[in-house]
């Protein structure tokens, strides 16, 4: 089901190249929310809508404290 839900850009267009261990991923975008704030916060693989433009989540990294969530973004076609 949607909902909507406030969050802040930490970042647009992520580049990564050439890691250690092959090609890294990247991202288009970088959101940071609050992990309370979602009965079922979006998982990785799953896809989301910002300003009107989709995305898909390749990854979600919650802070140490448990307050806060970081999500990687990217846009699908």
């Amino acid at each position: 089901g949607a909902a909507t839900k406030t969050c802040l850009l930490n970042r647009q267009r992520k580049e990564l190249g050439m890691g250690d261990a092959g090609y890294l991923s990247n991202y288009d975008l970088e959101l940071v929310s609050v992990i309370s704030d979602w009965t079922t916060a979006p998982a990785v693989n799953d896809k989301v809508t910002v300003s009107s433009v989709n995305y898909r989540v390749l990854s979600r990294e919650d802070s140490a404290n448990g307050v806060l969530t970081t999500y990687g973004l990217s846009k699908v076609n």
